[in-house]
Parts: structure tokens; C-alpha cells; sequence
């Protein structure tokens, strides 16, 4: 199968983009702005030979980070982060989405998440990137001791059925693991650090719970 859909559009006719890529008409824009060209700009790159013959490469994963930022900059603020428009005026630098950025109340995520949406796509990093600057900061030790794998061996046999029979089946090891993991790495004599890992075993359950509740709408 391909995906027929362009990696560039013209930023002046707006159809194709309504076509492919607003079909639940939000009238929001996640795309990268670097997918956008000035068709005007094209013409007279030909006309000089100056055109770039990468011009029409496909999308790259610098691509997917930007869109990754815009869904996590609505998800902890709850409002879009661009609309069309706000997107090809950010493309020409007369748009500052920082304002709605900002309402992000954790700095570790802020932060994170200004980065993903950099209009240049050589100073956004990579997933791996990320998961690795974030580790104990936006994302909490036990999502990769233990949430992380334990997922990963759902998804390999995945079924909704089969994620609620797991988790069921599961749930004194996966609330043994996340305490194991917090007497391993807590400190006795503070108080701090054991609620502060308590609350990161809180943060791994209530994923678990979120997809447990996402699953019971499609059981058999």
C-alpha cells in the first residue's frame, strides 16, 4: 500500500491540505511547516537553477516529532496549537504559539515540547533522544523499568479481549513490580523520595487504566 497523500503542499492553495488532512474539520494544523513551499519561490529557483532536487523528499521523522509536539501541547493544554493559518504564519516567523506552550504546567514537558515544534528540523531531536533527556524528569523511572516491556508484551498478542484478561490476571504482579521497584530505589530515611516514587507508580497504573477503560468499549 502508499500513501498517496503529498509530503509538500502549496502554501497558497489550501485544497489539497482540506482534502487529506482535515477530514474531521477541527480546522487545526499539525503538519510541519517545512511541508509547506511557496509555490512563487519554486518557479524562480527553476528559473535561476537554483532548485533543490531534494525538494520532493518524502517526509522525514523530524516531521512526525513536530506533529508528536502539537498533539502534547493540546493534550496539556487542552486547545489547539495552530490552525492552518497560525501554521503558515509560524512558517514565515509572524506566529508565536509560546503563549499556549507555556500554559504547560510541568517545565520538564514545556520544555520538551517547544523543542519538538522548532521551526527548524535540524534542532528538533530525535524520539530516542527524548526518551533518554526525560528520564526521571517528564517521564518517570518506571515507564521504562517496567511499564515500557510489560506493554510491549500486550501489543505482541494484541486484542482487546486479551488486554483486559491480562491486566486482570496480572494486577498483583504489576502492583508488586512498581512497589519492589520503589523499596529498591527509595531512600529509608526520606520521606520525600518514597511519596515522590509512590507517585510515579501512580502515573504507570493510571496508563494501565486508561487502556483498560479504552479496551471495555470494544469487548466481545
Amino acid at each position: 500500500m502508499k500513501d498517496f497523500r503529498s509530503s509538500k503542499l502549496d502554501m497558497e492553495d489550501p485544497a489539497e491540505y482540506y482534502y487529506y488532512f482535515n477530514a474531521s474539520q477541527r480546522n487545526v494544523c499539525y503538519l510541519a511547516p517545512e511541508r509547506f513551499y511557496d509555490q512563487s519561490r519554486i518557479r524562480n529557483d527553476i528559473n535561476n537553477d537554483t532548485f533543490s532536487t531534494s525538494f520532493g523528499k518524502l517526509g522525514t521523522s523530524s516531521m512526525d516529532i513536530f506533529s508528536l509536539g502539537c498533539i502534547l501541547a493540546e493534550l496539556f493544554t487542552e486547545q489547539p496549537l495552530f490552525t492552518l493559518t497560525q501554521m503558515l504564519d509560524y512558517r514565515n516567523n509572524t506566529y508565536d504559539p509560546m503563549p499556549i506552550i507555556n500554559k504547560i504546567a510541568d517545565v520538564d514537558i514545556r520544555a520538551m515540547v517547544a523543542n519538538m515544534i522548532d521551526r527548524d528540523p535540524l534542532k528538533r531531536q530525535t524520539a530516542e533522544q527524548y526518551l533518554d533527556e526525560q528520564i526521571g524528569k517528564a517521564f518517570p523511572s518506571c515507564f521504562y523499568t517496567f511499564l515500557l516491556p510489560y506493554v510491549q508484551k500486550i501489543l505482541k498478542e494484541f486484542s482487546t479481549d486479551f488486554v483486559i484478561y491480562k491486566l486482570h490476571r496480572d494486577f498483583s504482579y504489576i502492583i508488586n513490580s512498581l512497589l519492589i521497584e520503589n523499596n529498591n530505589h527509595s531512600n529509608e530515611n526520606s520521606m520525600e523520595i518514597d511519596e515522590e516514587k509512590k507517585q510515579e507508580s501512580s502515573q504507570c497504573l493510571l496508563i494501565l487504566l486508561s487502556l483498560a477503560l479504552s479496551c471495555m468499549r470494544k469487548l466481545n
